[in-house]
């Protein structure tokens, strides 16, 4: 099982990893947006989710996780795979640097 953030999908625990490097590398562009502050559709969302819990839940389908990830959880599970892969501030901090204030 590779560490990770514990989250709920429906009634399931799940551990979900970081982004693979290989993932990243074929997607980068995809995330690209991200970093301009832009949160990205929630089926995308649904997918990045999905590539990240493949590492530990390889039996997991996409149809399951869509199932799950929808606009009441998605900006958290975006937030969440995005800090465990390393690749953004906390969602408060982006927000408040883009409202050029100091992070708190």
């Amino acid at each position: 099982m590779i560490p990770g953030k514990l989250i709920k999908l429906g009634d399931r625990e799940y551990t979900l990893p970081p982004l693979s490097a290989g993932w990243l590398r074929t997607n980068s562009g995809r995330l690209a947006t991200c970093f301009n502050g832009a949160i990205p559709p929630v089926p995308d969302i649904a997918e990045f989710v999905h590539a990240a819990l493949l590492r530990n839940y390889p039996d997991v389908t996409q149809d399951e996780i869509d199932k799950w990830v929808d606009t009441g959880n998605a900006i958290d599970l975006f937030d969440d795979v995005m800090q465990i892969s390393g690749m953004a501030l906390k969602l408060g901090e982006l927000q408040a640097r883009m409202r050029g204030e100091a992070p708190g």
